[in-house]
Parts: C-alpha cells; sequence; structure tokens
C-alpha cells in the first residue's frame, strides 16, 4: 500500500501508485491541533511532537508492506 506523510505528499502518492498500480490508502493520520515542532530547541522534544502528531491507522496498515511518500 502506498501512503503519504504528510498531507503534502498526496499528489506524489498518487503518481507513485499510478506508476507501480498498487492500491494507495490512509495509513496514517496528522493532528492539525498539534503546534510546529520543528521549531523546538531540543531533538528529544521534536521527536515527541513527532510521535502524538501522527497517528498510525492499525487496520489499515495490519500485513501490508509500505511505500511511504514524503
Amino acid at each position: 500500500m502506498v501512503i503519504a506523510v504528510p498531507d503534502s505528499a498526496n499528489v506524489g502518492r498518487g503518481r507513485i501508485r499510478g506508476r507501480i498500480g498498487i492500491p494507495y490508502g490512509l495509513g496514517l493520520i496528522r493532528s492539525h491541533y498539534i503546534r510546529p515542532d520543528f521549531i523546538e530547541p531540543s531533538q528529544t522534544i521534536r521527536d515527541f511532537g513527532a510521535r502524538i502528531k501522527y497517528n498510525a491507522v492499525r487496520e489499515a496498515l495490519k500485513g501490508k508492506r509500505i511505500v511511504l511518500v514524503r
């Protein structure tokens, strides 16, 4: 399955899917209510922000090989 991260990669996801012919789906959900984490002062805080910002759709990903488009 082809999934995109972040939302802006959706166009690229469609192009790749069209070329290789595998399905695409929603594998990660991004919370739009988390403040930008790239401006945080330490890498530890940035990593934590990324972990809470993106949530996996476990049912959609379970048992599948993933192509991640960024």
